[in-house]
């Protein structure tokens, strides 16, 4: 006996003889969604066939049904886990990021005693340098270049 083949393309013709008032293209993109989130095919067949049986359905439930809230996040990960599913690619997007960030290591470590208290004469140096960037940074961008507003007068 043979598995049950895939077959999305017939299920939107059928879906368009059953509910001529959905929006197809979008039901052909929710039942993609479904997929790369991970369902199998019976689950995709027998959600839409569900849907298309409910009157107030739209091919938007499906799409919804197919992406969690979290789907994306570490926490999408967890759920999906827990749920017994196979993950969707953006959680398992998530899921990498997570674990790059946590093994990253962004720059190098400071050197023994770089971080030693910052000395009388340190801390005088380092005032005036903060002081002339700020005078520059008022010259250039400052409140002294802004021209007040003054409404112009009805003649």
């Amino acid at each position: 006996m043979t598995e049950i083949q895939p077959a999305p393309d017939e299920l939107v013709a059928l879906a368009r003889v059953m509910r001529p008032q959905w929006d197809h293209d979008v039901l052909a993109k929710a039942i993609l969604a479904a997929k790369n989130a991970g369902w199998t095919w019976d689950h995709v067949l027998a959600e839409t066939v569900r849907l298309m049986r409910k009157a107030d359905a739209s091919p938007f439930d499906l799409k919804a049904a197919a992406y969690r809230v979290c789907c994306g996040t570490l926490a999408g990960m967890i759920a999906h886990q827990s749920a017994g599913e196979k993950p969707c690619g953006w959680c398992l997007q998530a899921e990498t990021a997570a674990r790059l960030a946590a093994e990253a290591v962004t720059r190098r470590p400071a050197p023994a005693g770089a971080l030693d208290p910052v000395t009388a004469d340190q801390a005088t140096v380092n005032r005036a340098v903060l002081a002339a960037e700020i005078e520059e940074f008022e010259r250039g961008r400052g409140a002294a270049n802004v021209v007040p507003y003054r409404p112009r007068r009805i003649a």
